[in-house]
Protein backbone atom coordinates (compact mmCIF):
# COMPACT_ATOMS: atom_id res chain seq x y z
CA UNK A 1 0.00 0.00 0.00
CA UNK A 2 2.67 2.20 -1.10
CA UNK A 3 2.25 5.73 -2.87
CA UNK A 4 -0.42 5.24 -5.73
CA UNK A 5 1.69 8.02 -8.29
CA UNK A 6 5.25 5.22 -7.83
CA UNK A 7 2.88 2.30 -8.32
CA UNK A 8 1.50 3.01 -11.26
CA UNK A 9 4.76 5.14 -12.93
CA UNK A 10 7.71 3.92 -11.58
CA UNK A 11 6.48 -0.42 -10.35
CA UNK A 12 3.98 -0.98 -12.84
CA UNK A 13 6.62 -0.09 -15.63
CA UNK A 14 9.64 -2.17 -13.71
CA UNK A 15 6.90 -5.11 -13.85
CA UNK A 16 6.08 -4.47 -16.98
CA UNK A 17 9.68 -4.82 -18.58
CA UNK A 18 9.19 -8.89 -17.84
CA UNK A 19 7.65 -9.66 -21.18
CA UNK A 20 5.19 -12.22 -18.85
CA UNK A 21 3.52 -9.63 -17.17
CA UNK A 22 3.48 -6.94 -19.86
CA UNK A 23 -0.23 -7.73 -21.67
CA UNK A 24 -1.39 -8.20 -18.71
CA UNK A 25 -0.60 -4.73 -17.29
CA UNK A 26 -1.71 -2.87 -20.41
CA UNK A 27 -4.72 -4.48 -20.37
CA UNK A 28 -5.44 -3.71 -17.02
CA UNK A 29 -5.18 -0.07 -17.55
CA UNK A 30 -7.26 0.52 -20.52
CA UNK A 31 -9.83 -2.01 -19.61
CA UNK A 32 -10.46 -1.43 -16.05
CA UNK A 33 -8.42 1.66 -14.69
CA UNK A 34 -8.66 4.40 -17.85
CA UNK A 35 -12.50 4.55 -16.53
CA UNK A 36 -12.30 4.73 -13.18
CA UNK A 37 -14.81 6.86 -11.70
CA UNK A 38 -12.11 9.08 -10.15
CA UNK A 39 -11.31 11.51 -12.91
CA UNK A 40 -7.57 11.25 -10.98
CA UNK A 41 -7.26 7.64 -11.79
CA UNK A 42 -8.48 7.94 -14.89
CA UNK A 43 -5.05 11.02 -15.69
CA UNK A 44 -2.65 8.68 -13.88
CA UNK A 45 -3.43 5.80 -15.72
CA UNK A 46 -3.27 7.49 -19.00
CA UNK A 47 0.28 8.75 -17.83
CA UNK A 48 1.21 4.97 -17.13
CA UNK A 49 0.04 3.97 -20.47
CA UNK A 50 2.47 6.46 -21.85
CA UNK A 51 5.38 4.97 -20.36
CA UNK A 52 3.98 1.48 -21.30
CA UNK A 53 3.27 2.08 -24.86
CA UNK A 54 6.80 1.72 -26.58
CA UNK A 55 7.15 -1.58 -24.65
CA UNK A 56 4.74 -3.64 -27.08
CA UNK A 57 4.03 -1.75 -30.18
CA UNK A 58 1.60 -4.13 -32.09
CA UNK A 59 -0.21 -4.73 -29.03
CA UNK A 60 -0.87 -1.02 -28.49
CA UNK A 61 -1.78 0.30 -32.00
CA UNK A 62 -3.74 -2.22 -33.55
CA UNK A 63 -5.18 -3.56 -30.25
CA UNK A 64 -5.77 -0.91 -27.70
CA UNK A 65 -5.91 2.24 -29.80
CA UNK A 66 -9.07 0.89 -32.21
CA UNK A 67 -10.40 0.43 -28.89
CA UNK A 68 -10.29 3.45 -27.23
CA UNK A 69 -11.52 5.15 -30.23
CA UNK A 70 -14.15 3.17 -29.85
CA UNK A 71 -14.68 4.25 -26.41
CA UNK A 72 -14.15 7.93 -26.92
CA UNK A 73 -17.26 8.49 -28.72
CA UNK A 74 -19.29 6.76 -25.76
CA UNK A 75 -22.45 8.81 -25.52
CA UNK A 76 -23.72 7.42 -22.39
CA UNK A 77 -20.71 7.41 -19.89
CA UNK A 78 -18.64 10.15 -18.98
CA UNK A 79 -15.56 8.16 -17.20
CA UNK A 80 -15.46 6.20 -20.59
CA UNK A 81 -15.17 8.73 -23.13
CA UNK A 82 -12.97 11.02 -21.04
CA UNK A 83 -10.88 8.12 -20.14
CA UNK A 84 -10.45 6.78 -23.78
CA UNK A 85 -9.37 10.29 -25.24
CA UNK A 86 -6.93 10.77 -22.05
CA UNK A 87 -5.65 7.43 -23.02
CA UNK A 88 -5.17 7.93 -27.02
CA UNK A 89 -3.67 11.38 -26.04
CA UNK A 90 -0.58 9.87 -23.88
CA UNK A 91 -0.59 6.97 -26.47
CA UNK A 92 -0.26 9.25 -29.56
CA UNK A 93 2.73 11.10 -27.62
CA UNK A 94 4.65 8.05 -26.82
CA UNK A 95 4.08 6.84 -30.16
CA UNK A 96 5.89 10.05 -31.54
CA UNK A 97 8.73 9.97 -29.21
CA UNK A 98 9.38 6.75 -30.07
CA UNK A 99 9.19 7.46 -33.77
CA UNK A 100 6.50 4.81 -33.58
CA UNK A 101 3.12 6.50 -35.17
CA UNK A 102 3.43 4.33 -38.18
CA UNK A 103 2.69 0.99 -35.96
CA UNK A 104 -0.89 2.72 -36.48
CA UNK A 105 -3.13 1.97 -39.90
CA UNK A 106 -3.95 4.78 -42.24
CA UNK A 107 -7.63 3.93 -40.84
CA UNK A 108 -6.65 4.42 -37.53
CA UNK A 109 -4.79 7.32 -37.64
CA UNK A 110 -7.97 8.98 -40.35
CA UNK A 111 -10.37 8.40 -37.22
CA UNK A 112 -7.90 9.83 -34.62
CA UNK A 113 -7.35 13.07 -36.35
CA UNK A 114 -11.39 13.05 -36.82
CA UNK A 115 -12.33 12.77 -33.22
CA UNK A 116 -12.92 16.51 -32.07
CA UNK A 117 -15.07 17.18 -34.49
CA UNK A 118 -16.74 13.68 -34.27
CA UNK A 119 -17.24 14.88 -30.65
CA UNK A 120 -18.51 18.06 -30.95
CA UNK A 121 -21.13 16.51 -33.76
CA UNK A 122 -22.39 14.52 -31.00
CA UNK A 123 -22.21 17.15 -28.41
CA UNK A 124 -20.54 15.47 -26.30
CA UNK A 125 -19.31 18.44 -24.32
CA UNK A 126 -23.15 18.63 -23.05
CA UNK A 127 -24.54 17.91 -19.70
CA UNK A 128 -22.64 17.12 -16.20
CA UNK A 129 -19.25 17.13 -16.51
CA UNK A 130 -18.27 18.46 -20.22
CA UNK A 131 -15.78 20.61 -18.67
CA UNK A 132 -13.69 16.64 -18.15
CA UNK A 133 -14.49 16.61 -21.92
CA UNK A 134 -13.68 20.17 -22.75
CA UNK A 135 -10.09 19.48 -20.79
CA UNK A 136 -9.80 16.07 -22.75
CA UNK A 137 -10.07 17.13 -26.18
CA UNK A 138 -7.14 20.37 -25.29
CA UNK A 139 -4.96 17.64 -24.07
CA UNK A 140 -5.49 15.39 -27.10
CA UNK A 141 -5.13 18.32 -29.43
CA UNK A 142 -1.72 19.22 -27.82
CA UNK A 143 -0.54 15.59 -28.28
CA UNK A 144 -1.40 15.74 -31.89
CA UNK A 145 0.43 18.34 -32.48
CA UNK A 146 3.52 17.46 -30.71
CA UNK A 147 3.53 14.28 -32.21
CA UNK A 148 3.11 16.27 -35.99
CA UNK A 149 0.51 14.09 -37.42
CA UNK A 150 -0.33 14.92 -40.79
CA UNK A 151 -3.35 17.39 -41.21
CA UNK A 152 -4.98 18.74 -44.37
CA UNK A 153 -5.35 23.07 -43.80
CA UNK A 154 -8.57 22.10 -42.89
CA UNK A 155 -8.19 20.18 -40.28
CA UNK A 156 -5.85 22.59 -38.77
CA UNK A 157 -8.63 25.60 -38.65
CA UNK A 158 -10.85 23.60 -37.02
CA UNK A 159 -9.06 22.27 -34.33
CA UNK A 160 -8.09 25.80 -33.82
CA UNK A 161 -11.75 26.73 -33.84
CA UNK A 162 -12.12 24.41 -31.34
CA UNK A 163 -9.31 25.87 -28.95
CA UNK A 164 -10.70 28.88 -29.40
CA UNK A 165 -13.84 28.43 -28.08
CA UNK A 166 -12.47 26.91 -25.70
CA UNK A 167 -9.98 30.07 -24.08
CA UNK A 168 -13.31 31.96 -22.62
CA UNK A 169 -14.58 29.21 -21.05
CA UNK A 170 -14.79 30.00 -16.94
CA UNK A 171 -12.59 27.29 -15.62
CA UNK A 172 -9.06 28.29 -15.08
CA UNK A 173 -7.72 24.79 -15.32
CA UNK A 174 -9.72 24.05 -18.76
CA UNK A 175 -7.92 27.57 -20.07
CA UNK A 176 -4.85 26.38 -19.61
CA UNK A 177 -5.07 23.42 -21.22
CA UNK A 178 -6.68 25.33 -24.11
CA UNK A 179 -3.48 27.56 -23.88
CA UNK A 180 -1.00 24.90 -23.85
CA UNK A 181 -3.27 22.68 -26.71
CA UNK A 182 -2.81 26.33 -28.71
CA UNK A 183 0.88 27.04 -28.56
CA UNK A 184 1.61 23.19 -29.76
CA UNK A 185 -0.89 23.61 -32.42
CA UNK A 186 0.22 27.28 -34.02
CA UNK A 187 3.64 25.95 -33.68
CA UNK A 188 3.67 22.85 -35.44
CA UNK A 189 0.75 24.23 -37.85
CA UNK A 190 0.22 27.69 -39.73
CA UNK A 191 3.37 28.52 -41.32
CA UNK A 192 4.51 31.74 -41.69
CA UNK A 193 6.67 33.28 -44.48
CA UNK A 194 9.88 35.52 -44.35
CA UNK A 195 7.40 38.52 -44.84
CA UNK A 196 5.50 37.32 -41.56
CA UNK A 197 1.72 35.46 -41.16
CA UNK A 198 -0.66 36.23 -44.17
CA UNK A 199 -3.39 38.64 -43.60
CA UNK A 200 -6.25 35.85 -42.47
CA UNK A 201 -4.27 34.49 -40.15
CA UNK A 202 -2.79 37.46 -38.38
CA UNK A 203 -6.52 38.65 -38.28
CA UNK A 204 -7.60 35.28 -37.16
CA UNK A 205 -5.33 35.12 -34.12
CA UNK A 206 -3.42 38.17 -33.19
CA UNK A 207 -5.83 40.67 -33.81
CA UNK A 208 -9.07 38.81 -32.85
CA UNK A 209 -7.06 38.16 -29.14
CA UNK A 210 -6.09 41.66 -28.51
CA UNK A 211 -9.27 42.86 -29.27
CA UNK A 212 -11.17 40.58 -27.26
CA UNK A 213 -9.45 41.33 -24.35
CA UNK A 214 -9.32 44.65 -24.63
CA UNK A 215 -13.23 45.02 -25.46
CA UNK A 216 -14.55 42.13 -23.85
CA UNK A 217 -17.02 42.93 -20.72
CA UNK A 218 -17.04 39.31 -19.71
CA UNK A 219 -13.77 38.79 -17.33
CA UNK A 220 -13.98 34.80 -18.04
CA UNK A 221 -13.15 36.07 -21.80
CA UNK A 222 -10.59 38.51 -20.90
CA UNK A 223 -9.01 36.21 -19.18
CA UNK A 224 -8.62 33.50 -21.41
CA UNK A 225 -7.63 35.75 -24.52
CA UNK A 226 -4.98 37.33 -22.39
CA UNK A 227 -3.84 34.49 -20.99
CA UNK A 228 -3.83 32.91 -24.77
CA UNK A 229 -1.70 36.06 -25.62
CA UNK A 230 1.91 34.76 -23.31
CA UNK A 231 1.59 31.51 -25.69
CA UNK A 232 1.65 32.58 -29.36
CA UNK A 233 4.73 31.23 -30.95
CA UNK A 234 7.20 33.81 -31.84
CA UNK A 235 6.50 33.58 -35.30
CA UNK A 236 3.35 35.08 -34.17
CA UNK A 237 3.72 37.68 -31.65
CA UNK A 238 6.85 39.70 -33.40
CA UNK A 239 6.91 39.41 -36.80
CA UNK A 240 8.04 42.57 -37.05
CA UNK A 241 8.26 45.36 -34.35
CA UNK A 242 4.59 46.84 -34.79
CA UNK A 243 2.72 43.34 -34.35
CA UNK A 244 4.86 42.80 -31.23
CA UNK A 245 4.23 46.51 -29.83
CA UNK A 246 0.64 45.84 -30.23
CA UNK A 247 0.34 42.94 -28.13
CA UNK A 248 3.07 44.18 -25.80
CA UNK A 249 0.59 47.45 -24.97
CA UNK A 250 -2.15 45.43 -24.62
CA UNK A 251 -0.99 43.43 -21.94
CA UNK A 252 0.60 46.55 -19.94
CA UNK A 253 -3.06 48.10 -20.45
CA UNK A 254 -4.65 45.19 -19.16
CA UNK A 255 -2.22 44.38 -16.09
CA UNK A 256 -2.31 48.03 -14.73
CA UNK A 257 -4.39 48.34 -11.11
CA UNK A 258 -6.93 50.46 -12.66
CA UNK A 259 -7.77 48.93 -15.26
CA UNK A 260 -11.46 47.58 -15.97
CA UNK A 261 -13.40 44.64 -17.22
CA UNK A 262 -17.28 44.85 -17.59
CA UNK A 263 -17.03 48.22 -15.71
CA UNK A 264 -15.30 46.58 -12.52
CA UNK A 265 -11.65 45.92 -11.70
CA UNK A 266 -10.40 42.05 -12.02
CA UNK A 267 -7.45 40.97 -10.69
CA UNK A 268 -7.57 37.49 -12.37
CA UNK A 269 -7.70 39.41 -16.02
CA UNK A 270 -4.33 41.47 -14.11
CA UNK A 271 -2.59 38.20 -13.26
CA UNK A 272 -2.77 36.39 -17.03
CA UNK A 273 -1.86 39.28 -18.28
CA UNK A 274 0.98 39.97 -16.52
CA UNK A 275 1.89 36.10 -16.87
CA UNK A 276 1.64 36.56 -20.63
CA UNK A 277 4.17 39.35 -20.43
CA UNK A 278 6.67 37.51 -18.79
CA UNK A 279 6.20 34.63 -21.45
CA UNK A 280 6.53 36.92 -24.28
CA UNK A 281 9.67 37.96 -23.04
CA UNK A 282 11.29 34.63 -22.41
CA UNK A 283 9.42 33.33 -26.23
CA UNK A 284 11.26 36.74 -27.91
CA UNK A 285 14.08 37.36 -26.53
Amino acid sequence: LGNRTDAYLTIARQIADFEDHRRSIISHLYRCKLFHWDPNLRTLSSRALRGLAALDLPFVSKTVVPSLLDKSLNEKDLPTRHGAVLGLSAIILALSKSRSVHHLSQRELDRLIALVPEIERKRLYRGRGGELMRSGVCQLIECMSLAKLQLTVRDQVRLLDTVDATLPHPSETIQQDACRALEALLEQYFPVGPKGPSDRLQKRVVDKFVGKVRTSDNPAIARGYALALGHLPAKLLAPNDFVLDEIIDCLRECARPCSLVGGGGDAETRRDALLSLSRVAQTVG
